[in-house]
């Protein structure tokens, strides 16, 4: 209550420090204590990107009265959390490049699996109007890399039908991907505020649906975690195109399920 009366700057401080939690839960979900041959580098340039927009907001709301302390010592996390990022990063690639071409090319295939399974998770039969461009954009990039890499091996004379055939699959998927991706920006392009704040709901009850099918009222020793982690990310996606919609214009709908989405965010990353 304290925090509502107050200013909107002191309010704002308080938002941009729970966005900031936000991130740092998405990486112990995607990173900590993950083997980093294939983990997504590109999610950590992501999440980069948005610490540093964050702590540019907070820098401009830092000192005012009432804040009590908050931007100083959320900006003090970022910062922490902004060299672990890009360290992990260098590490990232690091790893990719170690031990003998035979296990970079099984450490490639690997990554791609990881990308192929983002679009399974976020994207396979879904409705176009609510998913993310940036998470595919991101996705065809990492796949750009990976396949960069693999047929830097060939060239330097690893010869392996394997790898050639996973060339040829990411080939084709990152064909795939960019059709998707046109098809997506297309529906956007074709949809109205309102109809994309009611798309943005539906996608959000389905993410509900399949956590109460899936962990709610079960064993937690008999759950698997890989799925929960989606479910978060999907819910991280959907979070950041209401927000975004909410910088567009007010609206009631909108900002109850922003809220909704975000409760639910925390309570799954929780569990």
């Amino acid at each position: 209550r304290r925090i509502q009366d107050s200013s909107p700057e002191v309010f704002l401080t308080h938002e941009y420090r729970a966005w900031t939690r936000l991130i740092f839960d998405r990486y112990q979900r995607n990173f900590a204590g993950r083997s980093r041959a294939d983990r997504d580098a590109g999610l950590l340039v992501e999440m980069v990107s948005e610490l540093e927009r964050l702590g540019g907001e907070l820098n401009r709301l830092q000192g005012r009265e009432g804040d009590e302390g908050v931007a100083e010592d959320t900006l003090e996390r970022i910062q922490r959390n902004l060299d672990l990022y890009r360290t992990e990063r260098l590490k990232i690639a690091e790893a990719r490049d170690s031990g003998t071409l035979g296990e970079q090319a099984d450490m490639l295939a690997a990554a791609a699996n990881v990308q192929f399974e983002v679009y399974a998770q976020h994207y396979a039969n879904k409705e176009r109007n609510s998913r993310s461009i940036g998470r595919l954009e991101r996705s065809l990039d990492e796949l750009a890399v990976i396949h960069q890499r693999m047929e830097g091996l060939t060239q330097q004379g690893f010869e392996s039908e394997t790898n050639t055939r996973n060339i040829e699959t990411v080939t084709r998927r990152i064909a795939f991907y960019e059709g998707e991706l046109s098809q997506i920006k297309a529906a956007r392009a074709d949809t109205n505020f309102d109809a994309l704040v009611a798309s943005f709901g539906r996608a959000a009850n389905q993410i509900f649906d399949q956590y109460k099918k899936m962990y709610a009222g079960e064993e937690r020793q008999s759950r698997d975690l890989p799925p929960l982690a989606h479910l978060c990310e999907g819910l991280w996606d959907l979070a950041i195109e209401m927000d975004r919609l909410d910088r567009v214009r007010e609206n009631d709908s909108n900002q109850h399920n922003l809220a909704v989405v975000l409760d639910h965010l925390r309570l799954y990353h929780r569990e």
